[in-house]
């Protein structure tokens, strides 16, 4: 078999400062670099497009805590591809692994970064889906929660629809918790109610929204995946004592290189002391249990009681306009770009 000696990538062609637009992303075509001892050829099939990746193109990612993706260089992020050619490194040709890898058709990566998975006999995408981070994350976050309120009943998810919001849901449900979903649009509440089966589902586009965000609390636990004026809509309807957990910001990573239209904070301050809610934020790579949460999430989806909907764009060429639509129509589910090579 013949090695690819070229790869077509995406790079970062202009820097957003505010809503990211597919045109300051660009295609090309490099040569790729000679294989070198410890490094693995990969061909990348699958591409998560996590909304985390907006912060590190932005100018100054998480207020300057990290360094700033360099124009030119090829955009990344959480990928699954099949090792080609292994070289000196430990990891056979033919595996399945999962890493950081750039956006494009082959890469060549230090196996150290690469990490081999067995998908339980799903396919090879659950890897960045159900079975990877964002299963692991909606798993911990819930952990936590119940850890820090073994007493609580009431539990509100934002941005529910979405890869890390529709596995809490599910596995809340599980838990039996009694669940508010809150997401963005007809499509996404029709899923919240029908497939994942929600106690209640909000609609963050309709004007009742705030009345009946009111209605349906008060709430113990706030899982938030978006942050922006959501935090203290519905921090304001929380019962006295509860818990936010900060999980994502969505709503803020295309607005982190503005300085105007800041959050409200003064008002958000006022209703945390008020209440005496508090406030935390987690990390799956820092707090989560791979294998706790393996062991549990594993029989839920033999079982089918636990499912991560998908939607795929297909080709390289399609990463860009897919990434700019996760902020603004969003699918269900996992954003996945599967590659055409």
């Amino acid at each position: 078999m013949s090695l690819p000696t070229s790869t077509r990538q995406i790079i970062l062609r202009e820097r957003p400062h505010g809503q990211l637009k597919s045109e300051q992303m660009l295609l090309r075509s490099v040569p790729l670099p000679e294989l070198q001892a410890g490094q693995v050829l990969v061909r990348v099939n699958w591409l998560s497009l996590d909304p985390l990746i907006r912060i590190r193109i932005g100018a100054e990612p998480l207020g300057g805590a990290l360094v700033p993706l360099p124009i030119g260089d090829p955009i990344g992020g959480p990928a699954v591809g099949q090792v080609l050619h292994a070289g000196t490194s430990d990891i056979p040709v033919g595996s399945m692994v999962e890493g950081r890898f750039p956006w494009q058709d082959y890469a060549i990566m230090p196996a150290e970064a690469c990490r081999q998975i067995d998908t339980q006999g799903l396919p090879p995408q659950a890897a960045l889906g159900v079975l990877g981070l964002p299963g692991l994350t909606a798993f911990t976050g819930l952990h936590i929660a119940r850890q820090a309120r073994p007493e609580a009943k009431r539990l509100i998810i934002s941005g529910a629809a979405g890869a890390v919001g529709s596995i809490a849901g599910q596995l809340a449900k599980i838990g039996g918790w009694h669940v508010t979903g809150v997401a963005n649009g007809p499509d996404r509440c029709a899923y919240l109610r029908e497939s994942v089966g929600l106690n209640v589902v909000l609609d963050r586009s309709e004007p009742a929204f705030l009345s009946r965000l009111s209605d349906s609390g008060p709430y113990d636990v706030f899982f938030d995946n978006v942050g922006g004026s959501m935090l203290t809509e519905v921090a304001g309807r929380m019962a006295p004592g509860g818990l936010i957990l900060i999980c994502g910001l969505m709503a803020q990573y295309n607005r982190q290189d503005r300085t105007e239209d800041p959050l409200a904070l003064e008002p958000f301050l006022e209703t945390m002391m008020g209440r005496q809610l508090e406030l935390r934020t987690f990390a799956a790579a820092a707090h989560g249990n791979q294998q706790d949460f393996l062991d549990s999430v594993v029989p839920l989806i033999r079982a089918g009681h636990l499912s991560l909907p998908e939607t795929i764009a297909d080709g390289i060429e399609s990463a860009p306009a897919a990434f700019e639509n996760v902020f603004l129509n969003g699918g269900i589910g996992k954003q996945l770009v599967r590659l055409q090579v």
